[in-house]
């Protein structure tokens, strides 16, 4: 077994975790710090991840990618799963422990974890019951994706909706939205629409490792009102995915916005 899974296990099997039983959040569970961290670590993550409660909304992502770059350099020599593992640690307990919304605890967490993806080229539970054991193969991770399309097509809400894991969000100019409002919205939708043509969309795995996966995507889709009014949109979005229960499942949707991760 790599040394790494070794180090991550004998965490979770020491019941290494704090559990916030927010119902809103389903019980999100933050890993606490390994006790293999040397101390100046688990410091300095303490003190990054503080600053990634305070700051505003519109400053976060260029403090997380400058955290996140700094801490991965300043200790390249470490076990860096164990460095990552840290910082989402501290982040994830901060964050959820704040005053913050239950979409923006959601939303910064994520946001940290996608720069912390896109430069270590790795992914990093944070969670306890995060297994990396979903198929890479790319029928395997388009799935939701090429689901999420057919359900536009089928006006099916019930199955547009599987496709999103318990604490997705979906970012949008419109705001960030969890997936319990989003559910509203899209019952709306479905219900407004007599026909939507999915005319296009053509997802592009820019990184899958079993236990996240990011797809870039673009699409063009002809919305079809009652009244008979339509309109098309042709957009550019990418979605996160994450493993759960050995399936591919939707953890963020960027949509009509720059991608968060994947480059």
């Amino acid at each position: 077994m790599p040394r790494e899974t070794c180090l991550l296990r004998n965490a979770i099997a020491a019941g290494a975790f704090l559990v916030y039983l927010n119902p809103a959040l389903a019980a999100y569970e933050c890993p606490k710090p390994p006790q293999q961290v040397a101390e100046d670590v688990v410091t300095e993550a303490h003190g990054s991840a503080t600053s990634l409660v305070s700051i505003t909304s519109s400053s976060y992502d260029n403090v997380a990618r400058r955290v996140t770059t700094d801490l991965i350099q300043k200790y390249a020599n470490s076990d860096q799963l164990l460095v990552r593992y840290t910082v989402l640690s501290m982040a994830c307990q901060l964050i959820m422990g704040s005053s913050l919304s239950d979409d923006e605890k959601l939303d910064r967490l994520y946001r940290l974890d996608d720069w912390i993806t896109q430069a270590s080229k790795a992914s990093t539970p944070i969670r306890s019951n995060e297994p990396a054991n979903c198929a890479t193969a790319p029928d395997a991770v388009l799935k939701p994706i090429r689901t999420l399309f057919s359900a536009w097509a089928n006006l099916d809400v019930n199955s547009y909706l599987q496709q999103w894991g318990p604490n997705a969000i979906h970012r949008s100019k419109y705001g960030v939205a969890g997936k319990s409002e989003l559910a509203q919205r899209r019952k709306g939708d479905f219900t407004k629409y007599s026909k939507v043509d999915v005319l296009s969309y053509a997802p592009k795995i820019t990184f899958a490792d079993g236990r996240k996966a990011v797809v870039n995507n673009s699409y063009s889709m002809r919305y079809v009102r009652r009244n008979g009014q339509s309109f098309t949109e042709n957009e550019s979005e990418n979605y996160t995915l994450e493993c759960l229960d050995g399936r591919w499942v939707v953890r963020e949707n960027n949509d009509y916005l720059p991608p968060w991760s994947g480059g």
